[in-house]
């Protein structure tokens, strides 16, 4: 009688700690209680961005194959002549007032592109107001015309104006 008491015990003590381990697994993986809103992004990388700066590259750094330090380029500086059609260039420059046309874009996205495994070519999905269509490369539709198609973005000529647009993360 004294060994069945104890072996009862011993299985309630073991179906315990069994129950308590698969709870504490089945807690860890199961849905979290932290709603999705979380992750969203509270600003999008667009607005990081001045998207009409100009940035002017640094390149004062040693060359590391010459085991040197950096040394100034020597700039060597032409004489123009004193000519008639030099001065003439000097006296009288010939500006031209170029007006710029306001090109209005449609509204264009980028969702993705789609590779054929056996042909190996390239549809990229394009948003023209709201509306998809496939396109590829150098195929022109609504005046928009294709001319380049990379995994995360895509060059577009409307109106001989020239545009990248990058991929639209969903």
């Amino acid at each position: 009688m004294k060994n069945k008491k104890a072996t009862y015990l011993l299985i309630a003590l073991v179906v315990f700690i069994w129950g308590t381990i698969v709870f504490k697994i089945i807690k860890h993986v199961g849905p979290s209680d932290i709603p999705d809103q979380a992750f969203q992004p509270v600003m999008k990388a667009d607005s990081f961005f001045e998207k009409d700066s100009v940035y002017q590259l640094n390149l004062k750094y040693s060359d590391p194959f010459l085991k040197g330090s950096y040394s100034n380029p020597v700039v060597v500086e032409q004489k123009q002549e004193n000519t008639r059609a030099n001065l003439r260039r000097r006296i009288a420059p010939q500006q031209t007032t170029v007006q710029k046309v306001e090109v209005t874009w449609p509204g264009l996205g980028f969702s993705g592109n789609i590779i054929n495994d056996k042909t190996g070519e390239q549809l990229g999905l394009l948003v023209i107001d709201n509306d998809s269509y496939l396109f590829r490369k150098g195929e022109t539709r609504f005046g928009i015309t294709l001319l380049e198609l990379y995994n995360d973005s895509i060059k577009v000529e409307f109106e001989k104006e020239i545009k990248t647009i990058i991929k639209e993360k969903s």
